[in-house]
């Protein structure tokens, strides 16, 4: 790489961070990019076409309270437990060696089953699945291909449109405050 490209990635690098925050519900959204969530878009030529698709899944069981664990849920089968799938499927296009446009289309399959939120005689689970919100973006490879074949960074911009239901809806089975469904 050459000096102003090292300069570059440095300041990424050790760019001050005064607070960092953690997620507090870890199983609510899935984590993927407007511009494409994969490395070989660096290797489209103007006009080349790359199709593909991501999957990432995660389940959750563990609980916190703050920073503080409580294993006891676990003991005591009352845990919450997330199931989430994600399929990504993108279509990525070369507009120039260095310019890139990006679509990606996301579903997602849900399923979270508990005790506690059922009146702790029965697990139950609830579930929701379908179409994401849809992203589509532009990105810019910073540094020429040819000069810089160990490394290179890109600049990403793009939307996220509102494709998917926020209101997805299931049957949830609880127990009123006196013992009425």
């Amino acid at each position: 790489m050459q000096r102003n490209q090292y300069f570059i990635v440095l300041l990424f690098l050790f760019y001050p961070l005064k607070y960092i925050n953690a997620q507090g519900c870890v199983a609510i959204r899935h984590f993927s990019s407007c511009v494409g969530s994969n490395l070989e878009n660096n290797l489209l030529n103007t006009g080349d076409l790359q199709i593909g698709v991501n999957y990432r899944y995660f389940k959750s069981f563990r609980h916190f309270r703050g920073t503080e664990e409580e294993p006891d849920r676990l003991a005591n089968n009352t845990e919450v437990i997330n199931h989430s799938h994600a399929w990504d499927f993108f279509t990525t296009y070369g507009i120039s060696e260095r310019v890139y446009t990006s679509i990606t289309i996301p579903t997602v399959i849900n399923t979270r089953s508990s005790l506690y939120e059922h009146g702790r005689n029965e697990r139950n689970v609830t579930f929701s699945r379908g179409l994401a919100d849809i992203r589509f973006g532009f990105g810019y490879w910073l540094f020429d291909m040819e000069k810089s074949p160990n490394g290179n960074l890109a600049l990403g911009l793009g939307v996220k449109l509102p494709t998917g239901s926020y209101n997805a809806s299931d049957i949830f089975y609880n127990v009123g405050p006196n013992g009425e469904p």
